[in-house]
C-alpha cells in the first residue's frame, strides 16, 4: 500500500511539474506573453465556458498590449497572437508558404468535420482550393406588425440562398422541405457543440494523437450525422444516373470527381465540366511563390481526393460558415440600425439614390460606400468568428525580432470575419431589399444591453434580437 501511494505521489508530482513547465513554455523561451495566472483563468473560462471565445481572445489582444506579437497557453498548447499588421502580412502573404498548414497531421479523414479544405495540407489543399474557388466564382447568385426574431429569420434567409448555391435545393419553394429540417438541425448543433468543436481542435492543434483516440476509440463525432450524408448521397447519384445538371456548388464537385475518375494524372490541374485549366502565370506563381519552383511529387496526394466524404465535407462547410457568417452581420445590423435610427435613415436615403427606382446590380452594390462603413462597423463592435490560426511548417524567423517561431507551433491572428468579401454582397442586397420596404424599430423583447451567449461557436445574442417591421408607407 505504502509503495502504491509513494509511486501516486510521484505521478502526480511529475505531472504537475510536466503542466507547469508547459504553462512556462513562453517564459523559459524569452517570449512577450502573458502571465501564468492568466494562461490558467483563460482555461478556466474556456472549460467552463463562461466567456464567449472572442472575448477570451480580446483579453489576450489587450493582456500583449505593447507587443507585437506575444505567447499564451490554452489546454496547455502554446500560440502566438500577431497583433503587428506588418507581421501579420508576412505570415499570410509573403511567407504564407510557411504557414499555409492549420494543423500538425490528420490521423484520420473519415469524419466529415475534417476531409475539406479546413484541415488539407500543403499541395493537396491548393489543388481543392483552386478548384473551390473556380466552383463558387461559377456559381450564378442570383404590411407586418408582429416582431420577429431576425437572428432565427436570418439564419433561415441565408440557409435558402446559401443552401441553394451549394446543393441546389430550392426550400423556398418546398423542395426537399424534411430535407431542410435535417440540414438546419444538423447546422444548429454543430455550432451549439462550442466546447466540443473547440476542445477537438485544440488537441487537433497540440496533442493530434489523443484527439485521434478520443474520436476514434470514444466516438467522438462532430461531423455530420449519417442522415445529411445519405440525402447528399442520393442527390448526386440522382445527378449521375440521370444527367440532371444544376449550376450550383454541388455540380461543380461531382464534374471534379468524374475528372478524378477519367484522368490519368491525378496531378493535372485540369477541371471537367469545367473547361477550365490553371494558367501558366497561375503555374508559375504556385510553383515559384509557393513551392519554391519546386512541385511537389504526385504520391502526396491522396489516392482519391473527391469521394463523396469529401464532397459532403466541403459543401457541408462551405453550407455552414456561409450561413451562419451572413446571417450573424446581418442580425447585429439590423439591431445597430434599429437602435440608432439616424444611421438607418441614411443607408435608407443611399439606398434610395443609388438604386433609384431600378434593380439591385452589381454596379449598384459597389457604390452603396455609406453601407460598406457599417457593415465594417458591426463587423468590428459583434465579431462573427474569432480568429484565423495557422500552423508553422519550417522554423521561421519573425522579420525584425531575434525570435524564431519553431516547427510545429501554432500563430493567431484575431479576424473580423472569414470570407468578408464573399458574404459582403448577400448583406448588402438583403438589406436594400428590407430597408427599401420597411421601417425597423426595436422591439421591447429585446434585452438591453445586448448578452452574448457563451454556448454557441458563433457569436449569438441570448434571448434573440427582437424587432418590429412596419411598412415604410404605414407611417
Amino acid at each position: 500500500m505504502v509503495i502504491i501511494t509513494l509511486v501516486l505521489c510521484a505521478i502526480i508530482c511529475y505531472l504537475c511539474y510536466y503542466l507547469y513547465g508547459k504553462l512556462r513554455y513562453w517564459h523559459n523561451r524569452d517570449f512577450p506573453c502573458v502571465s501564468t495566472k492568466f494562461n490558467l483563468r483563460h482555461m478556466k473560462y474556456f472549460l467552463l465556458g463562461n466567456k464567449p471565445q472572442e472575448v477570451l481572445l480580446k483579453e489576450i489582444y489587450d493582456e500583449l498590449k505593447g507587443h507585437k506579437f506575444g505567447g499564451y497557453i490554452s489546454l496547455f498548447t502554446p500560440y502566438i497572437l500577431l497583433r503587428d499588421p506588418e507581421i501579420i502580412n508576412n505570415v499570410l502573404v509573403r511567407d504564407f508558404a510557411y504557414f499555409e498548414d492549420r494543423f500538425n497531421e490528420i490521423e484520420d479523414t473519415s469524419d466529415t468535420f475534417f476531409d475539406n479544405v479546413f484541415a488539407m495540407k500543403g499541395q493537396h489543399w491548393r489543388y481543392v482550393v483552386n478548384c473551390c474557388n473556380y466552383a463558387i466564382s461559377r456559381v450564378e447568385r442570383d404590411n407586418q406588425r408582429k416582431p420577429a426574431d431576425v437572428e432565427n429569420l436570418m439564419a433561415r434567409y441565408c440557409f435558402s440562398v446559401v443552401g441553394s448555391t451549394v446543393f441546389g435545393l430550392d426550400f423556398d419553394s418546398g423542395e426537399g422541405g424534411d430535407d431542410k429540417k435535417v440540414f438546419l438541425e444538423m447546422i444548429d448543433s454543430f455550432f451549439k457543440s462550442k466546447f466540443l468543436i473547440l476542445l477537438s481542435l485544440s488537441l487537433k492543434i497540440g496533442m493530434p494523437k489523443v484527439e485521434f483516440f478520443l474520436r476514434k476509440f470514444l466516438r467522438l463525432n462532430i461531423g455530420a450525422p449519417e442522415t445529411c450524408m445519405r440525402i447528399l448521397a442520393d442527390s448526386i447519384k440522382m445527378r449521375e444516373r440521370t444527367g440532371y445538371r444544376r449550376n450550383d456548388f454541388l455540380q461543380l464537385m461531382i464534374d471534379l470527381k468524374k475528372e478524378e475518375q477519367t484522368s490519368t494524372n491525378k496531378m493535372s490541374h485540369s477541371c471537367a465540366g469545367t473547361k477550365r485549366k490553371i494558367s501558366e502565370e497561375e503555374q508559375d506563381y504556385s510553383s515559384k511563390e509557393i513551392f519554391g519552383g519546386a512541385e511537389p511529387p504526385a504520391d502526396n496526394f491522396p489516392e482519391k481526393i473527391f469521394t463523396d466524404v469529401s464532397i459532403f465535407a466541403n459543401s457541408f462547410l462551405f453550407l455552414s460558415i456561409g450561413t451562419n457568417s451572413t446571417s450573424c452581420v446581418l442580425s447585429f445590423m439590423l439591431y445597430e440600425i434599429a437602435v440608432n435610427t439616424e444611421i438607418q435613415e441614411r443607408l435608407r436615403m443611399e439606398i434610395d439614390s443609388v438604386l433609384a427606382g431600378t434593380n439591385i446590380s452589381f454596379e449598384c452594390l459597389k457604390r452603396l460606400t455609406y453601407m460598406d462603413k457599417v457593415i465594417a462597423e458591426t463587423m468590428r463592435l459583434h465579431i462573427p468568428s474569432g480568429a484565423l490560426m495557422r500552423n508553422c511548417k519550417y522554423d521561421y524567423k519573425i522579420p525584425g525580432t531575434d525570435k524564431v517561431v519553431k516547427r510545429g507551433e501554432t500563430v493567431v491572428v484575431m479576424t473580423s470575419a472569414q470570407g468578408k468579401g464573399g458574404i459582403t454582397l448577400d448583406i448588402k442586397i438583403t438589406i436594400c431589399k428590407i430597408l427599401s420596404t420597411y421601417k425597423l424599430r426595436l422591439n421591447d423583447r429585446t434585452r438591453q444591453p445586448l448578452k452574448i451567449s457563451t454556448r454557441d461557436l458563433m457569436t449569438h445574442s441570448e434571448g434573440g434580437i427582437w424587432i418590429d417591421f412596419r411598412k415604410r408607407d404605414s407611417e
